[in-house]
């Protein structure tokens, strides 16, 4: 997220300075709460609870797509998520920039406007973002940093159905395809049914064996760099 620090400090109006911290935000929450694009757009203060007594949240009830705000296409994508503290914090600041901060206004509009945001000239600010962190391969603008955040939760052993959950994925064949690319094997999962068994008694009464694999980061270096 530094690149985006870089460009609202060499910015040379405080408009495109504004641009390029709105564009850290909306970076960081594909990051860390997954919203496709059309989520992401049409995410209003209303749906976000920093505030909430049992911890920040957001609550993904409408799109934006194509000019045009509808509910979610599935019952999977009208969804709650936790916030991770890094995530709360950037929602909070950016809170605190806005100038369109009521409960009915758009969480990432223009700075000046309270419009949506321009897919155009969002690409152009990631653009820049990835050329300042070093980052040569193309990424797509909306997708790939929710690739990315699904892939290293992956990684990371979050488990399968919360991984769906979370993602909105109505089909659990599409949240395979992020486990199989982040190489999961889930040992601490299998060692939890090792228990399970064990407790409960098994022929053999032999101990449950588990190989736990090293799990790097997948994908991790743009977001960290950008």
């Amino acid at each position: 997220m530094r690149a985006f620090d870089s460009m609202a400090a060499d910015a040379e109006t405080e408009t495109a300075a504004a641009w390029a911290l709105t564009a850290r935000a909306m970076t960081a929450t594909m990051v860390f709460a997954w919203l496709r694009r059309g989520e992401l757009l049409g995410l209003r203060w209303r749906d976000v609870e920093l505030a909430h007594p049992n911890g920040p949240r957001l609550h993904v009830r409408q799109t934006f797509v194509r000019g045009h705000e509808s509910l979610p296409k599935t019952d999977e994508g009208s969804r709650s998520i936790a916030l991770a503290g890094p995530l709360a914090d950037e929602l909070f600041r950016h809170l605190e920039r806005t100038a369109y901060g009521a409960p009915n206004d758009l969480v990432f509009c223009h700075p000046h406007k309270g419009t949506a945001v321009g897919s155009g000239y969002f690409k152009q600010l990631v653009g820049e973002a990835l050329r300042r962190a070093g980052v040569e391969r193309p990424m797509r603008e909306f997708h790939d940093w929710r690739h990315t955040g699904i892939t290293n939760a992956a990684a990371a052993g979050m488990p399968p159905v919360e991984i769906m959950c979370m993602a909105g994925h109505a089909d659990f064949k599409t949240t395979t395809r992020y486990i199989d690319l982040a190489g999961s094997v889930f040992s601490s999962s299998v060692d939890l049914l090792g228990t399970r068994f064990g407790e409960m008694g098994t022929r053999s009464g032999s101990k449950p064996r588990s190989e736990a694999g090293e799990n790097g980061s997948v994908a991790g270096a743009e977001a960290e760099a950008a």
